[in-house]
């Protein structure tokens, strides 16, 4: 079975080229997988960070881009619904 979805993705800038994102752990997971929106265009993921982990730090952003994330866990059963 999939495993349930993280919860309560949080995003800070912590600088011009950082952001730090955070999640709740969900049940099951064998990894993540972290997707970004920049500005208008469409979700791409950009890490797949590792079962148990709740932290991610984006280094790739742009300066004056808006971003919007979304993450979902993953296992050999398929994958969660969307965080919030």
């Amino acid at each position: 079975a999939p495993p349930t979805a993280p919860g309560k993705l949080t995003a800070k800038a912590l600088s011009k080229s950082l952001i730090a994102l955070s999640w709740t752990d969900s049940a099951g997971e064998t990894e993540y997988r972290l997707e970004r929106m920049a500005g208008e265009k469409a979700f791409t993921q950009i890490a797949t960070p590792a079962s148990g982990s709740t932290t991610y730090f984006d280094t790739t952003v742009v300066e004056k881009t808006s971003y919007i994330y979304r993450i979902r866990a993953a296992n050999t059963g398929g994958v969660s619904n969307y965080s919030n």
